[in-house]
């Protein structure tokens, strides 16, 4: 009974932990894929949980010749 009460205790401090809790990316972009499964217990600042691809648009210049001009 001891370790049972003892684990729903941790149970709920780990529950009100999270509330507490929050994430934050340093880039802006689309997430791609989770890293980390859920309910899983992870380090702060050492374990990454998602791929972010960035968002931000790419410009590209390049010479093109008038018949493939003319024919876009």
């Amino acid at each position: 009974k001891a370790s049972r009460a003892a684990a729903a205790a941790a149970e709920a401090k780990a529950a009100e932990n999270l509330r507490y809790c929050t994430i934050l990316a340093p880039i802006t972009g689309t997430t791609r894929q989770a890293l980390v499964a859920e309910k899983a217990i992870v380090d702060a600042y050492k374990t990454a949980l998602v791929e972010i691809s960035p968002t931000d648009p790419v410009y590209a210049i390049w010479d093109v010749d008038e018949l493939t001009s003319l024919w876009y």
